[in-house]
């Protein structure tokens, strides 16, 4: 992909797998790839069905306590959220609190997650109260 001095863009597909921690997950550093702090991101795919692409856990006893949202990418992915099952075809965004433990497999074979995670300190700009706005003010 190209590059200029101040922007970058990654393919999914370019980013070079790595194991995760002596587990069958292939990880895919993107945050790492691309450069960036703004949040904690990376990237899990499955070759086959039934492969785990995020490892069973939660955000509060095993992480950082951090919010996590799972954007499915392609394919299709089985999450497991305090037991409840979750279907997620590609498209789909999924929110998940750091007490909830989580798990998900690929329910197709070639799906990708895309795992955003980070304190939940973000502070809206201005533009999106005002587009909340925008239809109240005739």
């Amino acid at each position: 992909m190209p590059r200029g001095p101040s922007w970058k863009a990654v393919r999914l597909d370019e980013v070079e797998p790595r194991p995760w921690r002596d587990t069958e997950l292939s990880w895919l550093p993107l945050r790492e790839e691309l450069g960036t702090r703004i949040v904690g991101m990376a990237g899990f795919s499955a070759d086959r069905v039934g492969q785990e692409l995020i490892e069973g856990h939660d955000e509060e006893h095993d992480g950082r306590g951090h919010e996590e949202v799972y954007v499915v990418l392609r394919g299709r992915v089985m999450f497991v959220l305090d037991g409840d099952k979750i279907d997620a075809p590609a498209g789909s965004f999924v929110l998940v609190e750091p007490g909830v433990h989580r798990q998900a497999v690929a329910a197709e074979p070639g799906s990708a997650v895309l795992a955003l995670g980070g304190p939940p300190t973000f502070d809206p700009s201005a533009s999106e109260w005002i587009e909340r706005a925008r239809p109240f003010i005739r």
